[in-house]
């Protein structure tokens, strides 16, 4: 994995921690995270993901998961961090 690809999934990973952010302050990243994600891939979430080196449908399919359940439950379980990172390790084994 190139540090590019590194650098582009830690971008991933911090609009993933603005979608499970609970503070009053972070709301507003929580919601500019919701909007970024969309309910479909947009054209931007698709190149970082390629930049990131990952299945960006995977990605999004996990973000748009994580996302839901965050609004019925402000907390990150361990099983939604299992499901991000096995997307991620499906994807470097390639």
């Amino acid at each position: 994995m190139s540090p590019e690809q590194r650098l582009w999934q830690h971008v991933l990973l911090a609009i993933l921690a603005d979608l499970q952010s609970s503070s009053e302050q972070s709301r507003r990243d929580q919601s500019f995270a919701w909007r970024w994600v969309g309910q479909y891939p947009s054209r931007d979430f698709r190149m970082v993901c390629e930049l990131a080196g990952v299945d960006s449908d995977s990605v999004h399919q996990v973000f748009q998961k994580i996302a839901i359940c965050e609004q019925h439950s402000r907390t990150l379980a361990p099983e939604k961090w299992n499901l991000f990172e096995r997307t991620f390790a499906n994807r470097k084994s390639e």
